[in-house]
């Protein structure tokens, strides 16, 4: 990821229904929305474009699938 990187990356959390990320067969992941933004935060700091994760966690996803953008604010 650099600050040129296209703003499309998005994040797996809600994209699809909660049954198909759910299942007894221990599918491989880990559970990270509680500190996700501190992650994240931390990615973008390493690689340099910390200036985008507003974007990258607030508005790239909306606007890539056509959602309407979200009015509050973390």
């Amino acid at each position: 990821m650099t600050a040129d990187t296209p703003p499309r990356i998005v994040a797996d959390h809600a994209l699809h229904p909660a049954y198909l990320k759910e299942h007894a067969s221990g599918c491989a992941g880990c559970y990270t929305p509680l500190s996700a933004l501190e992650l994240y935060a931390q990615a973008f700091e390493a690689a340099g474009p910390l200036n985008r994760l507003a974007g990258f966690a607030s508005s790239f996803g909306a606007d890539f699938y056509g959602f309407p953008r979200n009015s509050r604010c973390v």
